[in-house]
């Protein structure tokens, strides 16, 4: 695979002193054998990375090793990211791992975070959506792959919710509801149950 771009979360205090997450660009090396469960960072682009004919010379001075191909970095760094307001959240599902990465994040550390270590919904999501004949039957029985969650499975619609939230950068949003739910895991999981369901009545495919 090679060197290329990898988008990852990176925290911002804005001049308002609140805290938000930004998408950052580093150049990475895919077939590092330096670190087995992990890729070798090389070169921190940030958020608005630009590939200069200096920056190609002082990357070929350390790393003379690597074989690199400059036109794909540029490529993919001038890609457009897909607009999470102008998309369904069935949409979101069904690309889930992939717009998640576009925004700089890693759809197992999200997943983490909104299952508590404990569950993991949006895997849960990505085994629903990765067969074209389930989905199509989502989408006909219940109208869409939200529906679907939302009548079947309302815990992984909610997350996938609070997902786009993640990705969105609706840090205060996301905040508000956490605090107001209830704990999830053993006695009180009927009582969260019943939390998400009521939620997701007002939840739009958006």
């Amino acid at each position: 695979m090679g060197v290329q771009v990898e988008w990852r979360g990176e925290e911002r205090t804005l001049p308002s002193g609140k805290m938000r997450t930004i998408r950052v660009a580093w150049l990475i090396d895919k077939d590092s054998d330096e670190l087995q469960s992990s890729s070798r960072f090389l070169a921190y682009l940030g958020a608005d990375p630009t590939i200069t004919t200096q920056f190609k010379e002082e990357f070929h001075e350390l790393y003379p090793q690597l074989d690199i191909n400059w036109d794909t970095i540029e490529e993919t760094l001038a890609s457009p990211r897909t607009d999470l307001k102008a998309i369904s959240l069935s949409e979101f599902a069904s690309k889930l791992r992939s717009i998640l990465g576009e925004y700089g994040y890693m759809l197992d550390e999200v997943d983490h975070r909104l299952g508590h270590g404990r569950k993991r919904p949006l895997r849960e999501i990505e085994s629903f959506t990765r067969d074209p004949e389930a989905t199509a039957r989502f989408e006909r029985t219940s109208g869409s792959i939200f529906n679907y969650l939302r009548q079947s499975h309302p815990e992984s619609a909610y997350a996938l919710y609070k997902a786009k939230l993640i990705a969105s950068g609706d840090d205060s949003v996301l905040m508000e509801l956490e605090q107001r739910e209830p704990r999830e895991h053993g006695s009180n999981f009927r009582q969260y149950r019943a939390y998400c369901v009521k939620f997701l009545e007002n939840a739009s495919d958006f």
